[in-house]
């Protein structure tokens, strides 16, 4: 056994060992004096027990690894640790942008030691997200802790105690023009939100992102946002308005807009398709747009200039009503490798409006698409939904009903969902399928293909229609494809697909690359 070495806690044991032995052991009916004398006997024993762990302590600390690191890579390090515990912020809806919270489970950083409580209550960016979540008491820490750094706002919808309190610290004058993020969900704003709907139209210098939601009746955002001085304003976020914003200057720098309203509130008044391009036609600068039900009313009436040439759009997101969908797509000159993603309500429509819907894309400048990935689904009749991925996915991401979702699944390149069009059965969706891909989504880099159609025609009769179509898909557009490795098919797609495997004599043509073939029999027909 390897022998102990003597440190000054030993040295201390032994010195002060005897003296306190003697003391535990006096008896209980000691005089005042003597008591006096335990008590400073022990204070000194304390105060020297504290002295010798806090010495063992920082002898060990000074061992540690961690704390030989330079302070901008510690510090740099908190900021990793707190990105870590970010949560998305419910219930706003957007695509885009996700307002993120930060529970406080990361405050155990500033209790590790000495060292680290130091470094972290001198990084200011480590204070600058401010919820109403929290009390008074710590959002005014957090205000001192935060100095002079940009901060993030975020009133989160959920009802606390103290609501007015916490308000009135976060609206003020100093703290708005420090934010950098504002989000606000208007019911949230105290019993009497009135009387701080008017602290929006304060001048913020540093605003980068404003998200904002307002699900009430009785107060609406001030015309005058942000006074109109917000220059570095490049997000805006807009959720369950009365209508649309009015143009103004102020989104001469926007890269992001998003305008959402939900489906059933029937509160959004729908304006007519010159006023939304007359806002439009304020955003040169736009990288990613989404239009939620937020879409022209009818009559679409034409746009009365070229379309807007957006060679920065990155990102376009609409839903609403097809015809009102292919008004917009057909005011804008997009790249062609935007990515698209289109939501639409075809009700009462025939596919002849589905066909407008792509001409309007391809007129747009939208092609060229190459994905690595394609999903198709049609579970109902008239419904059709096809999502193409630029990366190749897990096989089972593929399976028509397994439910899988990948912990982060990759973003599409282009998707399209057409609801509620008027046809009789489904046996017009493998031509739709063929006309988006044929015009807009190329298939010579196709790596993996999902396909499920429920086509009743075929399934329950057999009939010839639904074959021919289904069997000129895979000869003509999916068999040829030279990378297609990886399908997962159901419905009809399944019998035609194993009916024309089992018939080929040309092996070599028709699915060439092919490795693996899931069928998804939960939704094969017996």
């Amino acid at each position: 056994m390897a022998s102990q070495t003597w440190n000054d806690a030993d040295q201390y044991w032994e010195i002060a060992s005897e003296p306190r032995l003697r003391l535990l052991h006096t008896a209980s009916t000691s005089l005042r004096s003597q008591l006096a004398s335990k008590r400073e006997a022990l204070e000194v024993e304390r105060q020297a027990v504290k002295r010798v762990l806090c010495k063992l302590d920082t002898s060990l600390n000074e061992l540690q690894p961690v704390n030989l690191l330079p302070s901008d890579v510690l510090t740099h390090i908190f900021l990793l640790v707190k990105e870590s515990f970010a949560e998305s912020l419910k219930p706003f809806t957007s695509s885009i942008i996700k307002p993120k919270i930060f529970p406080p489970r990361w405050f155990s950083l500033v209790h590790v030691c000495k060292r680290w409580r130091s470094e972290a209550l001198s990084l200011p960016s480590l204070w600058c997200h401010l919820t109403t979540s929290m009390g008074p008491k710590a959002l005014k820490e957090f205000i001192r802790l935060s100095q002079d750094a940009s901060l993030s706002l975020v009133l989160e919808n959920k009802r606390y105690k103290n609501t007015t309190e916490r308000l009135d610290l976060i609206f003020v004058p100093g703290v708005l023009d420090r934010t950098q993020q504002l989000v606000v969900a208007y019911g949230r704003l105290g019993p009497k939100p009135q009387l701080y709907i008017p602290y929006l139209a304060h001048p913020m210098p540093r605003l980068e992102s404003f998200i904002y939601r307002h699900a009430a009746r009785d107060a609406e955002p001030p015309n005058n946002l942000f006074n109109g001085i917000a220059p570095r304003l490049k997000s805006l976020v807009l959720e369950l308005l009365p209508g649309l914003p009015q143009p103004s200057y102020l989104f001469r720098n926007l890269r992001v807009f998003s305008l959402i309203t939900g489906t059933s509130t029937g509160a959004f008044a729908h304006a007519p398709s010159s006023r939304l391009f007359e806002l439009l036609e304020t955003m040169p600068l736009l990288e990613c747009l989404e239009l939620r039900n937020t879409l022209p009313a009818e009559p679409f009436t034409p746009y009365y200039a070229l379309p807007l040439p957006r060679p920065h759009l990155k990102t376009l997101i609409l839903e609403g009503p097809i015809l009102a969908c292919i008004c917009v797509v057909r005011a804008f000159h997009l790249p062609r490798d935007c990515a698209t993603d289109i939501d639409c309500d075809a009700s009462a429509t025939s596919v002849e409006a589905f066909d407008g819907l792509v001409d309007a894309l391809c007129n747009a400048g939208l092609g060229g698409i190459a994905p690595r990935t394609l999903l198709i689904r049609s579970h109902s009749r008239g419904n059709f939904h096809l999502t193409a991925y630029a990366d190749a996915v897990e096989p089972e991401f593929l399976r028509a009903r397994s439910g899988y979702e990948p912990r982060e699944p990759p973003a599409p390149i282009f998707g399209v969902y057409i609801r509620g069009l008027a046809v009789v059965d489904n046996s017009s969706i493998p031509s739709l399928i063929t006309t988006v891909c044929k015009q807009i989504i190329p298939l010579e880099r196709l790596e993996a293909l999902s396909i499920s159609i429920d086509m009743a025609e075929f399934q329950m009769t057999g009939g010839p229609t639904a074959s021919s179509e289904l069997t000129e898909l895979w000869h003509s557009l999916l068999g040829p494809c030279s990378h297609l490795h990886d399908v997962a098919c159901a419905g009809a797609p399944a019998y035609v697909l194993l009916r024309e495997l089992a018939a080929t004599r040309e092996a070599s043509r028709f699915l060439p690359t092919l490795k693996l073939l899931i069928f998804d029999e939960d939704n094969l027909s017996r």
